[in-house]
Parts: structure tokens; C-alpha cells; sequence
């Protein structure tokens, strides 16, 4: 290992141990640069869900279409529209507003969702302005380290917060979805095509020339599911996060140093550190995924909610009491319990 990654390491474990602190005072874009979304580790594992990992999900009771984690939260969308957040409540984050919302995305320590007539709603963090959502009306939205994107009904990708890579250049097109990393944002276009802009460091916006359906960007990496169901990577690749098994793929997302996506069977992989266990999937056959900062959330096909963390920290442990041990959800401020 160089001098250099050596260097970048240990930025980043330092950048990753002080993030309340600094979202606390109001520095939060200083967190939305490359590889920042959680401490890093040389740990990395390739690994399906097993059996016999029951106790370490923590499982959540109800109907859910869409799961989306972010750094030290996760918000999931019910069936009827409403949004359920559990975690530190950073600013705010778990708060989120009355629906109805038909998509959601959560990032950094901020999150966003499009309510039933295509506008945008952003709670959490808005240092970078991250949360002062465009006009719309929209069809997709994701939000990133410090900056959100949205696809408008005219397939132009419109962006706000934090540019300082360049991430959050509204993009002309023919765009039909997005994904918003730690400092980049990738766009699928209409026929399948995928462009990014932003940080570049790790190759995190230079994608293949496949044609692809469905697209993540995590801290400083980029996965996409090919026309054909296969996982294409490119970016930081140190934890592996961007060496995808083989197989047929319906879902995928991005975290911090790992990637998980669901087989054609419902079954959860995921690739890349281990840390916390965030790859280290249960077994279960499941319809959405997500992979956010150390740990990974996913709602099976009878639309429950299962996280992993072998610490049950608590932006794994839906709020309800049908949780086994589960923990106090603390809020950042005043160190209140925090319940919806």
C-alpha cells in the first residue's frame, strides 16, 4: 500500500470519527467530499446472506415499498405513502413531513422524497442548501452527501446544494433516473446509457458503455445493473466495494465501502468491508435494498423491514415494539429519546 492511500485512509477515519461533531456545528459539506460516509477499514468480504443470522437484523412489522439508509439513519416508505426514520436524529432527519410520497432517498444527513403530485420535500441537514428543494414536478430524486438531485417530467436532471465538485450541475437530457454519491451524481438515460459528472478522483464518474436499468452511487464508487441483470462497478475499489459477484440482479445500492444488491432469486449479496457487519446480509427473499453508511437495510417480498448490525446500533433498529432489544433511538440534540 502507498504512502498515498495510507494518507487517504487516515483522512478519512478522522473526517468519519468527527462527523456528528462537525454536523453539530454546522460544517456538514466538509463531510459530503470523497470516501466519507463512514470509517473505512482494510476488512473486506464477499458474502451472501446465511442461515443462522437471524439475531442479527433487526426486523420491522408492516407493509413497506422503499428503503433508503443514509449515514447514521434509515427512512423507509409505506405502503399508503406515509415515511418511517429511525437513528440519530441529526438535524432533524428522522423527522420527516405528512405524506403521501411515492419515491424517497436518503442521504448523508439529509433526506428527500416526491409526493404524489411530483413535488420534492427535503428534511435533515441543509447547511449546503441541500434541502431547498427545486420547483419540480419530478419523477426521481436522490440525495448525496450535501447536494440532491431530481429528474423533472422533461428528463432533465435539476440539482441543488453543494457544486464544489461539480456535482450539482443541473444536466440537460433524456434521463429516467439518478443517484447522488458522497461528491458525484450518475444519471441513466433513456435508452439505457449512463453519464455522471462531479469528483472523479476514483473514477467514481466514469462509467461503462453498457445499457443499464438500474444505478447507485455510494461514497466514492458507482454500481449499475446492466439490461441483462448483471452489476457493473467502477470507482474506489480498496475494500473491493467495486469487484461485484456474477449473476442476475433486480436491485443494487451503493454505500460507504460495501455494495449489496438482490439476486433474480430475492436473495441479499453484498461485497466489499465487512465492518459492523454491513455485509453480512440475512437470509430472506427481499424486493428493495439499501446499503448506507456501516450498516444495510433491505424489505422483504412481504414488505417487511430487515437491517443488519451485529451492534444493533440504532439506525438499524426500526422504532416499534415489535423489535426485539430494541435500543433508544437518540436525538443529537438534547440526547432525548427519539420516537415517532
Amino acid at each position: 500500500m502507498g504512502s498515498s492511500t495510507i494518507a487517504a485512509r487516515m483522512s478519512v477515519a478522522l473526517v468519519a470519527s468527527l462527523a456528528l461533531l462537525i454536523c453539530a456545528c454546522g460544517a456538514v459539506a466538509n463531510l459530503a467530499s470523497d470516501r466519507d460516509f463512514s470509517l473505512r477499514s482494510e476488512s473486506a468480504t464477499s458474502t451472501d446472506a446465511a442461515d443462522g443470522n437471524s439475531d442479527n437484523p433487526s426486523s420491522q412489522t408492516g407493509h413497506y415499498t422503499v428503503i433508503s439508509a443514509g449515514l447514521l439513519h434509515t427512512c423507509a416508505l409505506e405502503v399508503g405513502g406515509e415515511i418511517d426514520c429511525w437513528g440519530i436524529n441529526t438535524l432533524g432527519v428522522t423527522e420527516p413531513p405528512p405524506g403521501p410520497f411515492t419515491a424517497l432517498s436518503s442521504g448523508l444527513f439529509h433526506t428527500c422524497a416526491i409526493d404524489q403530485d411530483g413535488l420534492a420535500s427535503c428534511w435533515g441537514s441543509d447547511v449546503e442548501g441541500q434541502g431547498q428543494a427545486e420547483a419540480g414536478p419530478f419523477v426521481d430524486i436522490a440525495a448525496g452527501g450535501a447536494h440532491t438531485c431530481a429528474i423533472d417530467q422533461d428528463g432533465d436532471a435539476i440539482c441543488w446544494g453543494s457544486n464544489e465538485r461539480g456535482q450539482a450541475r443541473s444536466m440537460a437530457g433524456d434521463f429516467a433516473s439518478v443517484a447522488a454519491g458522497g461528491a458525484h451524481t450518475c444519471a441513466i438515460e433513456a435508452r439505457g446509457g449512463a453519464t455522471c459528472w462531479g469528483s472523479n478522483e476514483w473514477g467514481q464518474s466514469s462509467p461503462g458503455t453498457g445499457r443499464y436499468s438500474v444505478i447507485a452511487a455510494g461514497s466514492a464508487h458507482t454500481c449499475a445493473i446492466t439490461v441483462e441483470g448483471e452489476i457493473d462497478c467502477w470507482g474506489d475499489d480498496d475494500d473491493h466495494q467495486s469487484s461485484p459477484p456474477a449473476g442476475h440482479f433486480v436491485d443494487v445500492s451503493a454505500g460507504s465501502a460495501h455494495s449489496c444488491a438482490i439476486r433474480h432469486t430475492g436473495d441479499v449479496h453484498c461485497w466489499g468491508s465487512n465492518v459492523h457487519g454491513r455485509s453480512s446480509p440475512p437470509a430472506g427473499h427481499f424486493t428493495s435494498v439499501s446499503a448506507g453508511g456501516a450498516h444495510g437495510c433491505a424489505i422483504d417480498h412481504n414488505g417487511r423491514i430487515a437491517c443488519w448490525d451485529p451492534d444493533v446500533h440504532p439506525w438499524t433498529a426500526p422504532d416499534s415494539s415489535n423489535v426485539a432489544n430494541r435500543p433508544s433511538l437518540w436525538s443529537l440534540h438534547g440526547g432525548k429519546d427519539h420516537t415517532k
